[in-house]
């Protein structure tokens, strides 16, 4: 088995990889990452989970532009969606994780070469993360490049599985 996971994701696989190696479990064959600056370094973005919510949607349209038009015009869903969405943003800005010990795994770690969000940002210090083999790969894109460059994204975790 092998994780991709993409932007906060990336810190459940990386987590979840090293809960399984600290339980002596199964690891992947490989954990492929994306979008997420490395677990060690500390967000050098602007915080914005606490921000009022015209503020909020601003950030978020700005790093993202990941909020659908349909949501931003139907209040009633966006008041359901916006909890969600902070929370799963505050939890991305605080988050910083131990590199100790490093992953025994291949990773690679991707990103969109037009990323706003801060992911891209140092993102090389992904290889302080593993003692295994590190590949790092680039999309044309922004944050979810993944939409966007989706054939070639599959192409590039089929060629790293194969």
């Amino acid at each position: 088995f092998a994780f991709f996971a993409h932007s906060y994701g990336s810190v459940v696989a990386y987590e979840l990889t090293r809960r399984l190696k600290e339980m002596g479990k199964a690891l992947p064959e490989h954990v492929i990452v994306s979008a997420r600056r490395a677990p060690h370094i500390a967000s050098s973005v602007a915080l914005t989970a606490h921000l009022p919510d015209s503020e909020f949607i601003a950030a978020m349209q700005n790093q993202f532009g990941a909020i659908p038009q349909a949501v931003l015009h139907d209040k009633s869903l966006l008041a359901m969606f916006l909890p969600i969405v902070r929370e799963d943003i505050r939890l991305n800005e605080n988050y910083i994780g131990s590199i100790n010990p490093p992953l025994t795994v291949p990773l690679a770690v991707f990103s969109g070469v037009d990323d706003k969000s801060g992911a891209t940002i140092d993102i090389d210090k992904w290889k302080e993360t593993t003692v295994g083999p590190y590949l790092q790969k680039q999309f044309p894109g922004g944050h979810f490049y993944i939409d966007s460059a989706r054939q070639e994204v599959i192409q590039e975790i089929a060629k790293i599985l194969s």
